[in-house]
């Protein structure tokens, strides 16, 4: 009987060294696995920085001599100043490229630029007299709720909605000018002739990190 019992105890010591050995090494993995996607994911946020950065450089000359104050990336791609940026954060069922409309490029009146790139559902905002950029985890517009609010234009012919979307502003003059071959500075202007409509969307932003 006591020849049984050292034999049963040996199996018991034996199992809880395999439960031990399983649960390290699962653990392990599990400490690996997140080092990894951790660090495919600050590649990707350095990707970001580095096209928010491409976006910032691309109308300096351009602004400067057509006193431009604010233009989309639609518009910038538009005229050949930029081509469309590749989408970090792409994956299947997502774009390819970054938002061409949610993304632009600000001239203040100090003529210092601020940029404004989102792709996916990530925004990057940077000054240029700052190396520093934050990135900030967004959801879509919406009519509803959200920690972040703007107005979006579209205007109607015989009641009905032109655009699909409702825009920003300087998105929507553009496409507006574009759409009707004019050459619109202003919505005031615009609804002057026509039935313009405005809304005021919604959206959430989380800041993610500073780099």
């Amino acid at each position: 009987m006591i020849i049984k019992k050292n034999k049963l105890n040996k199996k018991g010591i034996a199992g809880i060294e395999i439960l031990t050995i399983s649960l390290t090494v699962l653990i392990l993995t599990i400490i690996f696995m997140f080092i990894i996607l951790n660090s495919v994911k600050k590649e990707k946020y350095n990707a970001l920085k580095k096209d928010v950065l491409i976006l910032e450089n691309s109308i300096d000359l351009y602004s400067l001599d057509n006193d431009i104050k604010s233009m989309s990336l639609k518009e910038l791609t538009d005229r050949n100043l930029i081509s469309k940026i590749k989408n970090p954060f792409y994956k299947s069922g997502s774009n390819k490229y970054c938002d061409l409309y949610n993304s632009k490029i600000v001239v203040n009146e100090n003529n210092s630029i601020t940029s404004i790139l989102k792709c996916g559902e990530y925004l990057i905002k940077k000054e240029k007299t700052n190396d520093k950029a934050t990135i900030y985890k967004v959801s879509n517009w919406n009519e509803k709720n959200g920690n972040t609010e703007e107005i979006l234009y579209n205007y109607s012919i015989n009641g009905e909605d032109y655009f699909e979307n409702y825009y920003n502003k300087e998105v929507f003059i553009y496409l507006f000018n574009k759409e009707n071959i004019r050459e619109y500075t202003d919505i005031e202007s615009i609804q002057a002739e026509y039935e313009v409509k405005n809304k005021v969307f919604y959206r959430n932003e989380e800041k993610v990190t500073e780099l």
